[in-house]
């Protein structure tokens, strides 16, 4: 005979889909959230949405919160999965399902820190100086464009290419093309220097890659060396995470410009 199903209350422990609405009432839900594993690596939120006709999502559970969706009212999941766990993302290196972040404590799982040398920052500030005592037009341009991103028009919009669409993405993009000397070493004192931590440096990753697309080799070199060692001494994986892969790429071309 069927085995009974067990009443669980749901919660963001266990649920499997999330219930916004911007009321307590079901009637009024204006979106789903879903969870579950990606390829058995750690790596990103479990969390993820497809907001209207937006591409699909990773974020942080509470990341919608606010006048466009609401907030969650509730949770999802099927009742009769056994044993009837907490969701999480699971790693093929051990026994237990843990989630990214369980798995950098424990230190199965790493963050590759990227940076300049002490001396190199030196000369990147030194040129930076050079440079804007001559000309600040990038910084302008930049900050146009960073202005646009925070504006009440891209508030919900998640798909990150929707922001180099921008006027202001599209002028910066073509005057940093035709002087790039300047640009890159704008650019990498934004991600080496600034301290900065907002979501159009973190977007602006994909300008840079616009911008020295034609440097596009290096990037693939990065890439396969990740491939061929995705492990440490310890042997920890090494998370490839997008934001890694950018720094080693904008450090690379630095160096190959005014260092080497």
């Amino acid at each position: 005979m069927p085995r009974p199903l067990r009443k669980e209350k749901m919660s963001s422990n266990n649920g499997e889909i999330a219930v916004w609405s911007k009321t307590a009432n079901i009637f009024d839900v204006t979106h789903f959230s879903v969870r579950g594993t990606a390829n058995n690596h750690p790596h990103g939120y479990a969390w993820e949405s497809k907001p209207g006709s937006l591409i699909r999502t990773f974020h942080p559970r509470d990341a919608f919160s606010g006048a466009s969706y609401g907030q969650i009212i509730g949770y999802y999941r099927d009742a009769s999965k056994d044993p009837y766990q907490s969701v999480t993302r699971s790693l093929s290196m051990s026994v237990e399902n843990i989630s990214f972040e369980e798995s950098l404590e424990k230190g199965l799982t790493v963050v590759e820190k990227v940076d300049l040398s002490p001396e190199y920052k030196l000369i990147l500030s030194a040129k930076n100086k050079s440079v804007s005592r001559q000309n600040n037009t990038i910084q302008t341009l930049y900050d146009n464009w960073k202005q646009k991103c925070n504006s009440s028009e891209f508030l919900i919009v998640s798909n990150p290419y929707e922001f180099l669409k921008t006027t202001e993405a599209k002028e910066l993009i073509q005057y940093c093309k035709q002087n790039k000397d300047e640009a890159l070493l704008f650019f990498t004192g934004l991600y080496f220097i600034s301290e900065e931590d907002d979501v159009p440096k973190h977007i602006s990753y994909s300008i840079f890659c616009e911008i020295f697309m034609d440097e596009a080799e290096v990037m693939e070199d990065i890439k396969k060396q990740w491939t061929r060692n995705q492990y440490n001494e310890e042997g920890a994986y090494i998370a490839p995470l997008p934001e890694t892969f950018a720094k080693k790429y904008v450090k690379s071309l630095f160096e190959r410009k005014f260092i080497n």
